[in-house]
C-alpha cells in the first residue's frame, strides 16, 4: 500500500485514490492545506496498484517523440482578454466540444475552491480560463475521463504536469481519443492560504467574492494583476505584487507544495500532447503579433500535431525555436524553485495568527508600498503607466 513518509515524494495527483479497487484511499488535508493519500488498512487488500501507478515512484517519460514549438494568439480578442495568455486552451475546448467531446480542467466551485471539472457544454468553457495559483482537487475526474474514453468520446484533459502524469499512469494504456494538455507552472500554492486570503478580503471589504483572477490583464499583459470581483460591484480590486499578499507570498516561494521544489516532471519532452505557457515577447518571434497576450505551445506527439492542424483556423501562429523559448522561461520549464527558508514558519503563522498579522510580518505595507498602490491606478488612468513601469524595471535591473 502507498505510505507517504516524505511529503516531497507526493505530488497530490489523486491517481492512487482513483485506482483503488476497494475505495480505501482518501486524500486528506494536512496542516498546510495540501492533500495526501490516507489508506484505510482495515479494508486494503494490498493489491499494490496505488504504488504501481504513482507518478513519483514510476515517472512516465516521452521517449519516442520530438517536441516542436509554436507561439499563438487567438483571433477572438474577447476570448484572449479573458485568458491568461493567448487563448490556446479555449481553442482546444471549442474544437473538442464541437466533436461532441468532453473537456476537463480546473475551475472554481461555489465555495471558491479550485477543483477539476468535466463538461461538454460550450458556454462553460470560460470557467477554465485564467490561471489558478492553487493545487486543484482532482476528485474522481480520472475515472470520469476513462469512462468517457471507453464509450468512444473525444476527451481533452488539462492540468499540471504531475496531474497529467498521474492520469497517464492511472489509464495504463494509450487512448487515441484522448488529448492531454499540461500547464507550465512555478509550483502549486496552498489551498489553505487561498481560503484564508479570500476570507480576509471578504471581511475587509464586507462583501462576498464572486470571481478570482490571478493573472488578469487589467494593467496590460506584462503586469501580473490579482483581480477580485465582489457582489458589491462598486468595489475595485486590481493589485499586483506591490499590494496583493497572495501573489507576493507565492513569488517569495513561501507557500508551494513540498514536491514542487524538486519537481520530477519539468522536462522539455513531456508525456502530454501539448505543453502551454505564456509567451511574453511574442513580437520577438513574429511582428504580426501584438502585446495583448500570447501562448507558447510545445507539441510533443504526432496526435498533438494532428490536432494542431485542426485548430489553426482559431488563431494566428508562428513556429518558434524551442531552445530560445526555454532560455526565456527555463526555470518554469526545466528547473524547480528553492523554497524560502521561512516556509515552515510561514505555515505555522498561517495556522496560528490572523491573516492581517501574517501579511504584516511577511509583506508589510510600508509607506513606499502604500504610495505605489495609490499611484498605480492614477498613472494608468492618465496613460503613462507603461512608461512608469519601464523606468521602474530599468532602475531595478
Amino acid at each position: 500500500m502507498i505510505t507517504i513518509k516524505d511529503k516531497s515524494q507526493c505530488c497530490g495527483c489523486w491517481a492512487c485514490e482513483n485506482i483503488c479497487p476497494k475505495n480505501c484511499i482518501s486524500m486528506k488535508e494536512d496542516n498546510e492545506g495540501f492533500r495526501y493519500p490516507e489508506v484505510n488498512t482495515k479494508i486494503c487488500i494490498e493489491c499494490g496498484l496505488c504504488e504501481k501507478i504513482c507518478p513519483i515512484q514510476n515517472t512516465p517519460h516521452n521517449n519516442n517523440e520530438i517536441t516542436d514549438s509554436y507561439v499563438i494568439q487567438h483571433k477572438n480578442n474577447e476570448i484572449r482578454r479573458d485568458s491568461t495568455s493567448g487563448g490556446f486552451f479555449s481553442a482546444i475546448c471549442d474544437y473538442v466540444i464541437a466533436q461532441n467531446g468532453y473537456v476537463f480542467g480546473a475551475v472554481y466551485n461555489e465555495k471558491m475552491e479550485v477543483v477539476h471539472y468535466g463538461t461538454n457544454q460550450k458556454e462553460e468553457i470560460k470557467r477554465f480560463r485564467g490561471s489558478k495559483y492553487v493545487q486543484s482537487q482532482i476528485g474522481n475526474t480520472y475515472q470520469e475521463a476513462k469512462s468517457l474514453l471507453l464509450k468512444g468520446y473525444l476527451v481533452c484533459f488539462s492540468g499540471t504536469p504531475c496531474q497529467i502524469a498521474g492520469l497517464k499512469n492511472f489509464l495504463r494504456k494509450e487512448y487515441t481519443n484522448l488529448i492531454t494538455v499540461d500547464l507550465v507552472c512555478r509550483g502549486n500554492p496552498s489551498p489553505l492560504l487561498l481560503k484564508k486570503y479570500l476570507a480576509y478580503q471578504e471581511k475587509y471589504y464586507n462583501s462576498k467574492i464572486t470571481k478570482v483572477k490571478f493573472r488578469d490583464k487589467y494593467y496590460g499583459y506584462d503586469f501580473s494583476t490579482m483581480t477580485l470581483e465582489f457582489q458589491n460591484e462598486k468595489i475595485q480590486y486590481h493589485y499586483g505584487m506591490e499590494g496583493d499578499p497572495m501573489l507576493k507570498f507565492f513569488f517569495l516561494d513561501l507557500c508551494s507544495k513540498p514536491a514542487c521544489h524538486q519537481c520530477k516532471f519539468k522536462t522539455i519532452e513531456r508525456v502530454s500532447d501539448f505543453t502551454i505557457f505564456d509567451c511574453w515577447n511574442a513580437k520577438s518571434f513574429t511582428k504580426k503579433m501584438d502585446k495583448k497576450g500570447a501562448t507558447h505551445v510545445f507539441i510533443h506527439s504526432s496526435k498533438g500535431h494532428e490536432v494542431f492542424e485542426q485548430l489553426k483556423s482559431y488563431f494566428h501562429y508562428q513556429k518558434t525555436d524551442i531552445q530560445q523559448a526555454v532560455r526565456q522561461d527555463g526555470c518554469m520549464i526545466l528547473s524547480s524553485t528553492t523554497p524560502s527558508k521561512n516556509r515552515e514558519q510561514f505555515f505555522n503563522d498561517l495556522n496560528s495568527l490572523p491573516f492581517d498579522k501574517v501579511q504584516k510580518k511577511y509583506f508589510p505595507l510600508t509607506l513606499k508600498r502604500k504610495l505605489i498602490i495609490k499611484l498605480k491606478p492614477f498613472l494608468y488612468y492618465i496613460g503613462i503607466f507603461n512608461l512608469y513601469m519601464k523606468l521602474k524595471n530599468k532602475k531595478h535591473a
